[in-house]
């Protein structure tokens, strides 16, 4: 849901239980609080909290009312009105986010804020493209340069997004304005290492090392660049550094494993690897408490696994990719990696959406059906479930085959699948799965009851009619303030 509140925040007991998915207690703490005593700032948080928690419980109607009403009653509160869509962006709610940010944004014209805001929003919905042309926006009201991380961000995006040019030049503008940061010195660096431009990242790396020259993320970075280069001096200075200063961090292994590579010892740079996944998951099991902290387990897999194509060391490498099976570790990076270490390169390879339907047991705990890669051996109609995959194939026969197999190998039973769409051009690709989504889930009777809910349901109220609504309200509070 949303990190964990400092001890002196006032809402704190309402984003504990909500974090429990205990949304009625959590209503009814809210409901209870005289708001009236808050900043501004916490009122729209407190709002925020109290759609979230509305809405996880259907109460879809209740909760639009909601907004509606405050948003009436409290429309030129600005502070109140950007505490409510950052809250609701945080909470993971974008929807209601976006359309809390662009009201906002459209009565104040002039400001930044809402705008970057909003982008944040997309960012976090993947809707990248749209994100930095947000950011975009908001950068261009920024005329006094007052908001510098803006630029950052929209560099941030842009290098997800592969347009490694146009995130150069994002970041160079915000280093212009803040040429003391030395993490985005890195994050520079990086870019021009992915975009191959080694001379400029090597400059950027030294501007970042005269600002932080303990910074075990620049040594890092620095070797990864390094071993790119085939320079070996540099990736020895880089893990001379990495053991002076954190001698048994996973990112020291890597770099002992790059250098190993570059001295012909590619065994022994694997079993590097694997003490580097090894560490990182040990930090990443001790950092779930703590859900700010950066999860350092999918850094270390992914390199691990290009250390493996870069070696060809695929038949050494399966106990490894077995595990990330096992433990379902995968994003967008590792799922790469694992493509070009197991699948075929193909010269017009398609993009597929396929999705798949599948088997719970009904046996499984709560947490386990939570989980969309949690299995179990045993075969069941009780409990089943929704997954889309994008798949990098040839026809959309070889798709739904590459989706299933993958979903098999995750423990999934009883699949098949239900639809396949192609969705992009062909291009030069490795082919396998390239994404897979969170699954959605729904109980045996399920079908029934929502065939039920749909006849005896009546369509909620649109908004105009919630503004008519509050409206009403709002004149019936005031003829009671009168009499």
């Amino acid at each position: 849901m949303t990190d964990g509140a400092p001890q002196n925040d006032p809402l704190r007991q309402a984003i504990e239980l909500l974090n429990e998915h205990r949304f009625d207690q959590a209503l009814g703490w809210l409901q209870k609080l005289d708001q009236s005593l808050l900043s501004p700032k916490d009122q729209g948080r407190a709002l925020a909290l109290e759609i979230v928690c509305l809405a996880h419980q259907d109460l879809e109607d209740d909760a639009r009312r909601l907004l509606t009403r405050a948003q009436r009653r409290h429309g030129d509160d600005t502070a109140l009105q950007l505490a409510l869509g950052i809250q609701l962006s945080e909470l993971g709610a974008y929807e209601w986010a976006e359309k809390v940010l662009r009201r906002l944004g459209e009565k104040l014209p002039a400001d930044p804020l809402p705008l970057y805001n909003l982008g944040l929003v997309l960012e976090r919905d993947a809707r990248f493209d749209e994100a930095v042309n947000m950011y975009a926006e908001a950068i261009a009201k920024d005329g006094n340069a007052d908001y510098p991380p803006f630029r950052a961000r929209r560099g941030h995006v842009l290098a997800r997004l592969g347009k490694l040019n146009e995130a150069v030049a994002a970041y160079r503008e915000y280093l212009a304005l803040v040429p003391e940061d030395a993490h985005e010195w890195i994050a520079l660096a990086i870019v021009h290492s992915d975009a191959g431009h080694y001379e400029q990242a090597g400059e950027a790396y030294r501007k970042a090392h005269a600002l932080d020259p303990d910074s075990i993320s620049l040594h890092f970075n620095w070797a990864t660049t390094a071993s790119r280069q085939r320079d070996r001096t540099q990736t020895a200075a880089c893990l001379t550094a990495l053991e002076r200063l954190a001698p048994d961090d996973w990112r020291s292994e890597l770099a002992r494993a790059y250098l190993a590579e570059q001295e012909g010892a590619a065994w022994q740079g694997w079993e590097a690897c694997q003490r580097a996944v090894e560490r990182a998951a040990e930090l990443s099991e001790a950092a779930e408490h703590d859900e700010s902290a950066a999860d350092p387990a999918p850094a270390a897999a992914c390199a691990a696994l290009w250390y493996a194509v870069r070696n060809r060391l695929a038949d050494h490498a399966k106990p490894f990719v077995e595990q990330l099976f096992e433990h379902q570790l995968f994003d967008e990076n590792i799922l790469g990696a694992l493509r070009a270490l197991e699948g075929t390169r193909c010269p017009k390879a398609r993009d597929f959406h396929v999705l798949l339907e599948g088997e719970l047991p009904p046996e499984m705990d709560e947490e386990q059906r939570n989980d969309p890669f949690e299995r179990a051996d045993v075969e069941s109609d009780a409990c089943r479930f929704f997954r889309s995959y994008r798949v990098w194939a040839e026809d959309s026969d070889q798709a739904g085959r590459f989706a299933l197999e993958f979903e098999r190998r995750c423990g999934g039973r009883a699949l098949e699948v239900g639809a396949v769409e192609q969705q992009e051009e062909t291009r030069e690709a490795h082919l396998g799965v390239a994404w897979c989504s969170e699954a959605w889930i729904y109980e045996e009777g399920d079908d029934e009851e929502d065939e039920d809910a749909e006849e005896d349901e009546e369509e909620g109220p649109n908004d105009d009619e919630l503004e008519a609504e509050a409206e009403a309200e709002e004149e019936e509070d005031q003829e009671d303030e009168e009499g």
